[in-house]
């Protein structure tokens, strides 16, 4: 009889034993990595200046809706270029900016 209860009571053992051992195996799987910072963005006004040609969307004025020149940005030592390419862009035309 003793040895019955015995082997009970280690069976028991055994499984609170080897279901705390399961439960720190998937605790350890649970753990999450803390998550990265978010990527820093730059506002429009501190991105490098951007030079475009910007036509109206408006469907009436078709085929001769205002163009004009949009300028957004921190100006950079790669500015004055952007600007020249689209001087050469526009040719004769002349848009406002």
């Amino acid at each position: 009889m003793w040895r019955r209860v015995l082997a009970a009571l280690l069976l028991l053992v055994m499984a609170v034993a080897g279901s705390d051992l399961s439960d720190a195996a998937t605790r350890k799987k649970k753990v999450k990595k803390a998550p990265a910072p978010p990527a820093v963005t730059k506002l429009i006004y501190e991105a490098p200046m951007r030079v475009v040609i910007v036509r109206s969307s408006n469907a009436a004025c078709e085929p001769l809706c205002p163009e004009w020149i949009a300028a957004e940005g921190e100006i950079t030592g790669a500015t004055p270029g952007a600007f020249s390419k689209v001087f050469k862009q526009m040719g004769k035309r002349k848009l406002p900016v």
